[in-house]
This record gives C-alpha cells, structure tokens and sequence, in this order.
C-alpha cells in the first residue's frame, strides 16, 4: 500500500502518540485504526517506527537540548546579568537619594546597609561575569588535555600495531 506524504507524516505523527502515551502493539494498531481510517500491518507499524519515528525522534530530542543548553543557559546567564545589575543601579540610586538628604535628615544606618548591599552587588556582579571567561578557560584546557589524549592513544595503538607486525615476521 502506497500513501501520500500527508498520510505518512499523519502516521508518523499517530506513531509517535503511541509512544507517548506507552501503548502496547495492539492498542497502538487499534489506536491507529481508529485515528487513521484504515488498519495498519505490523510490519508498517514497525517500519514507521523504526525508520521514521525513532530516528526522527532521537534527532528532534538531542536538537532541543543542544539548543536549549546553549540558549537556554546563555538566556538564563543574561537574565541574571540584568538582574544584578538593575539591583545594583537600584541601590546607587536609593544610596545617592539618600546621601543627598541634608544631614540631619540623613538615615546612617540605611546609608551603611545601602553601601554594603551596593558592594554585595558588585562582587557578585563581578565574579558572576568573570566565572564565564575562566570556565571557557578551562574547558578549552580540557578538550586540548582530551585532544593530547588521543594522540597518545592513536600513537600507542601504532606502536602495538607494529609490535604485533613485527612478532608476526619474526615467527615466519
């Protein structure tokens, strides 16, 4: 039986509900039936599966998390970054309010908290945005440790390689 594209990616698209909703076989043929208008084989029913849905799938799962690691974290990371620094400016604001008060107006001990909340601010600020250079540091370290790595195994898997060569000529 030969279908259209629209009726394939519509199967496809049944296929995957039987997956999410953990149906058995039989139920995912029934499923199917009733949704798609007409029975399916077994073997489509695995056919599309294996070929379409879990392929297709697995590529769509291991996209989004890419994606989603990578903007995902760098949303997260820029939110934060706005966050401190609108708490910063917020609090040299409040702080130049009230440092402009004339003095016998002047609250010492909001003065005091202001600052050190306003220093809080900046060391977290600060540590906050140099952690990424540092951690791309070290991730760069790592994969050039992991690249040396390799070459040494490449290396002794050569070096094994002519061992075993050159046992072989000996014995001959």
């Amino acid at each position: 039986m030969r279908i259209s594209d629209s009726d394939s990616r519509f199967l496809t698209q049944l296929i995957i509900d039987c997956e999410t909703y953990n149906l058995k076989e039989r139920e995912s043929l029934e499923y199917i039936e009733k949704r798609f208008g007409t029975p399916i084989s077994r073997r489509t029913y695995y056919y599309y599966y294996k070929n379409n849905v879990k392929n297709e799938e697995g590529l769509r799962i291991q996209t989004w998390v890419e994606n989603h690691t990578r903007v995902g974290y760098l949303v997260y990371f820029k939110k934060m970054i706005d966050s401190l620094e609108k708490s910063f400016n917020d609090t040299s604001i409040q702080l130049l309010i009230e440092i402009q008060k004339p003095y016998e107006e002047r609250d010492e001990n909001k003065i005091l908290k202001l600052k050190a909340e306003q220093r809080e601010s900046a060391k977290i600020l600060t540590e906050f945005t140099l952690n990424t250079p540092i951690i791309m540091k070290i991730k760069e370290k790592m994969d050039e440790k992991e690249k040396k790595n390799d070459e040494l195994r490449s290396q002794i898997r050569e070096l094994e390689r002519k061992q075993k060569d050159s046992d072989l000529s000996i014995d001959l």
